[in-house]
């Protein structure tokens, strides 16, 4: 029984420690809270990024732009979920937006949101994924595409993370509910 309780234990502290939000990239030329620098890629990005600061990326342009980067090799398995910082400053123009991250091999996951959903202030929103799968869950590019018809855009872009899907945490809570149960079924019997 020892033993049951004790792989019970290992397994629920493996289960917090993996619950954890991973920063893929600060956007910034350094990268910060040990993030990787991102690197913006001239040749597939048609936002003027000139004025890319230690942690920030300002991107100016269009609502129909893309921009594409690459950081640091990153692996974010367990994390299909994603949350993007960024603000929009001047006038929002409420479009859509499709976010993809892609591995070494160019297999890429899709994520989709609005432009309506971020302030003039760094804000944060949660994108979950949708089509699409990322060999061996090492991301190692990001691309921000436009879906809006041109109107003027000036961003200013973060952080990314990858955080823990929702079934995660239902797994460490069942995991808890189990060890409690078999600690109080053994407190019962050790009084019978």
């Amino acid at each position: 029984m020892a033993k049951i309780i004790l792989s019970c234990f290992a397994i629920l502290v493996i289960s917090i420690t993996s619950l954890q939000a991973i920063v893929i990239t600060g956007f910034g030329s350094t990268g910060e809270s040990g993030a990787s620098a991102f690197t913006v890629d001239t040749n597939n990005t048609n936002f003027n990024t000139s004025g890319q600061t230690a942690f920030t990326l300002p991107a100016t342009g269009t609502d129909s732009n893309v921009l594409i980067g690459t950081f640091t090799p990153i692996n974010i398995t367990g994390n299909s979920t994603i949350q993007l910082t960024l603000a929009v400053s001047g006038t929002n123009p409420n479009s859509a937006f499709t976010v993809r991250l892609y591995s070494s091999d160019f297999s890429f996951r899709t994520y989709s949101g609005f432009l309506s959903s971020f302030g003039s202030s760094q804000t944060t929103v949660v994108l979950t994924p949708g089509s699409g799968t990322i060999t061996g869950n090492t991301v190692v590019a990001f691309g921000f595409f436009g879906g809006g018809s041109g109107n003027s855009l000036n961003l200013t872009f973060d952080t990314i993370t990858a955080v823990p899907e929702p079934s995660s945490y239902v797994l460490m809570i069942i995991g808890a509910m189990v060890l409690s149960r078999i600690a109080f079924k053994r407190r019962t019997q050790a009084e019978i």
